[in-house]
């Protein structure tokens, strides 16, 4: 009898996201790499925001040229792990990538218009304007 070990291929897998800093409800992208053999393969997105578990977000699958990528909007400020991660099959071995991502608070400023004077009994008008005044929200799944 004979016995022959096939070696699973070694899956190699880049992430990075765009931008690395950003507000909370900015898009953000995650790009990816990986072999252009490895076409097709779903590979599950996962993040965790610092204190929390991970999560998956996302399966995305790779192009013909290697390539992955998914469009996200972080909810809440703070520090994010991303990771790409493939448990591996008959081809391919497991294989991780990952990176991480800064959310910071929306700077938001509030500018109030008085009167100079104001008299007893009497009422006042206030003006406001919050800046910035409008957000853009986008779908969590783009």
């Amino acid at each position: 009898m004979v016995t022959i070990d096939v070696a699973k291929r070694k899956l190699e897998l880049t992430v990075s996201v765009e931008p690395s800093g950003v507000e909370v409800l900015t898009l953000v992208v995650l790009t990816g790499h990986a072999p252009s053999d490895a076409a097709g393969l779903k590979l599950p997105v996962v993040l965790r925001l610092e204190g929390t578990s991970w999560t998956e977000i996302r399966e995305v699958e790779v192009e013909a040229d290697g390539s992955f990528s998914y469009i996200f909007t972080p909810k809440r400020a703070g520090g994010y792990d991303l990771s790409v991660r493939y448990e591996g099959d008959e081809v391919w071995g497991e294989s991780l990538a990952y990176t991480s991502l800064k959310v910071g608070r929306i700077k938001a400023f509030l500018n109030l218009e008085i009167p100079e004077r104001a008299y007893a009994r009497r009422d006042i008008v206030i003006r406001g304007v919050l800046e910035p005044a409008e957000t853009h929200y986008a779908p969590l799944d783009s």
